[in-house]
């Protein structure tokens, strides 16, 4: 009996609709604004240096290191699912988290740590 030779075609691979929903110029759109996004970054780096390294802090938010650290520094977008696990970590709601009112305005959005030079300023009346 002589063999056959079968065509395999493979079928179109449908995507999950929130990771394929792009705009009109074919950029990935997320549901959290550029701000947001800033503040969950700074709240990362800054839990990172409470925390010590990437490792532990990703172990925390069940993600792996090497993700976080690429949402941190910017290769990666910052997802609404990430933002929730980040304010639960910090044990904040997910609003004042996106508000940026958890962190004071003097903590670096580079690095997380507030400035060698910050002391606490009498308010003054006059």
């Amino acid at each position: 009996m002589p063999l056959r030779v079968i065509e395999v075609r493979a079928r179109p691979v449908e995507r999950h609709p929130a990771r394929s929903l792009r705009d009109g110029r074919g950029r990935v759109v997320n549901d959290l604004t550029t701000k947001e996004q800033r503040t969950v970054r700074t709240a990362l780096r800054f839990l990172r240096l409470r925390v010590g390294a990437w490792g532990p802090l990703a172990k925390a938010l069940r993600y792996e290191w090497d993700s976080i650290q690429k949402v941190a520094t910017g290769r990666r977008a910052v997802t609404p699912a990430l933002a929730l696990r980040v304010a639960r970590v910090a044990g904040i709601g997910m609003d004042e988290l996106l508000a940026g009112q958890w962190l004071s305005s003097r903590v670096c959005s580079h690095c997380g740590p507030p400035p060698e030079d910050f002391v606490d300023e009498e308010t003054v009346v006059e």
